[in-house]
């Protein structure tokens, strides 16, 4: 398996409630862990599994390259926000921020209440 999809869904692990508060509203009404979706309650990863948080597909984990599936952003999302979040957590620093080339650090997401 590609050792970078392994880091980067395993760094989603570590926001898993702060992206979940943040994928757009019912999402709870839709990860329930039945029907191929995961539960809002636990993170997951794995190579084919549909009923995971982050899927690998089979032909990434067999070239060793290639991406991963976010697959718990409901459609009604801020697209905005979920790629700040994505990017914050898998490239970005260990407190949340990132550091873009001009040197200016945005603060990171805070949970929607």
């Amino acid at each position: 398996m590609a050792a970078a999809c392994v880091a980067a869904a395993e760094a989603l692990a570590t926001r898993h409630a702060l992206h979940v508060a943040n994928y757009g509203s019912g999402i709870e009404e839709r990860l329930t862990g039945q029907h191929e979706t995961a539960s809002i309650h636990e993170f997951t990863y794995g190579v084919s599994h549909r009923g995971a948080s982050v899927r690998i597909p089979w032909q990434v984990a067999q070239d060793k390259k290639g991406y991963i599936e976010d697959r718990r952003p409901n459609a009604n999302m801020d697209p905005y926000v979920v790629t700040r979040l994505i990017v914050e957590t898998v490239c970005g620093t260990a407190d949340g921020t990132l550091e873009p080339a001009n040197g200016t650090a945005r603060a990171p997401l805070e949970v929607r209440t």
